[in-house]
Order: structure tokens, then C-alpha cells, then sequence
């Protein structure tokens, strides 16, 4: 992609840096997307009509990008079969995560689209991809798929997240958004932590097991 090498730490702060920038593109537009659109009035969730051209929107930019760099034409060096067919070994993980993935799009512009800040949004997401992180970790050494020592600052980012999650969730004043007793708040998290869960592990599970 025009990125530094392979590999190394400048690619992998280029891609930091991208992720987060259009991280902070999506914040802003879902805040100042208008309330009514498509002459839909607005209800308890008044940017929820961001969801039509947020999805649309990703799905060409995905869909510009393959094209551009012809990813579609990437072979594999390995392939399984499927019944009658032999496909390439990545298919059944890229299926896995596409599909997780079009459950977090719609989970991320939702949850910026509550009665919210997008900092304690954007805390809430990150703070529980920390802890699912962990989690994967430990089943996949627990498996025997991964070997490494973990370090103690890990174990401890995890206590911060959850301690920094759990006080955005419950600390809430009088006439604030209460997201613990909302069950579509709490469902559309539910949706989040379940699928970018799913994703990650079967992600890690093709490292951890290719050639």
C-alpha cells in the first residue's frame, strides 16, 4: 500500500496512525450528521439514519481499495478443500471476519450515536477490545497455539480497562444517558464485544497455525 517496509515498527505506526485518523473522521460525522434525514424523524436515538450511508460508504471504500491494489488477485500458498472444492486456506477466516466485521460497523456508528460524548464511547469500545485481547491470548496458550511470556504491564492495562469501562458504564448523574439499563445500549455492546471477540480469535488462530 505504499506503506514502509513489512513488517517493521514504521509500517506498523503508519497503519496506527491511519486507524486512528479514521477513527476520528467516523466520531465527528456521526455527532454532526443531521438528526432528521431521509425525512425519517429522529427518536430515541437520533443519528441512527447515519447508519445507511456509513455502511454504504464503507462498503465502497473497501470494495475501492481491493480493486485499486488488485488484492484480489493475491494467491495463496496453501489450499483446503470444501467439499467438491479446493479453496485458499485464508477464505474460511477472511469469511469469519468479514462476516464479525459488518456486526462491529453497525455496532461503532450506533454506539457513537447515543446520548453519549465520543470519548466515553470510544473508551467503553477500546477499553473491552483490551480485555478481549487478553482473553484470546490466554485460551490460545491454553491450546498451545501461542508461546510467549506475558508481561505484567499487559495484566495491568487490563485491570485499568475494566476499572475505566466499568466507571463509564455506572457512574452516571441524575438526567445523564443511563447505558447499563438500556437494553438496546447494552445489546448493540453485547453485538460489539461478541463478534470483534470472534474475529480476533479466528485472526490470531491463522497466524498461530499457518506454516
Amino acid at each position: 500500500m505504499g506503506l514502509p517496509r513489512r513488517g517493521g515498527p514504521a509500517g506498523l505506526l503508519a497503519l496506527c496512525f491511519l486507524y486512528f485518523a479514521f477513527y476520528v473522521v467516523t466520531g465527528v460525522q456521526v455527532k454532526w450528521f443531521p438528526k432528521e434525514y431521509y425525512g425519517l424523524p429522529a427518536e430515541a436515538y437520533p443519528n441512527v439514519h447515519f447508519l445507511v450511508d456509513s455502511t454504504v460508504g464503507a462498503t465502497l471504500v473497501i470494495l475501492a481499495v481491493v480493486f485499486a491494489f488488485k488484492w484480489y488477485r493475491l494467491k495463496s500458498v496453501e489450499t483446503v478443500s470444501i467439499g467438491p472444492l479446493k479453496v485458499a486456506k485464508e477464505i474460511p477466516y477472511i469469511t469469519i471476519s468479514g462476516f464479525c466485521t459488518s456486526l462491529i460497523t453497525p455496532a461503532t456508528v450506533l454506539l457513537y450515536s447515543l446520548p453519549i460524548s465520543v470519548m466515553v464511547a470510544m473508551v467503553i469500545m477500546r477499553g473491552s477490545a483490551i480485555v478481549i485481547c487478553r482473553m484470546i491470548d490466554a485460551i490460545q496458550m491454553k491450546q498451545g497455539l501461542l508461546t510467549r511470556k506475558v508481561l505484567w504491564e499487559e495484566n495491568l492495562a487490563v485491570g485499568v480497562a475494566l476499572v475505566i469501562v466499568a466507571t463509564n458504564l455506572v457512574n452516571t448523574k441524575e438526567g445523564d444517558f443511563d447505558f447499563v439499563t438500556d437494553p438496546r445500549a447494552m445489546g448493540v455492546l453485547a453485538v460489539y464485544i461478541v463478534a470483534y471477540a470472534i474475529r480476533l480469535y479466528a485472526m490470531n488462530y491463522y497466524k498461530n497455525t499457518r506454516a
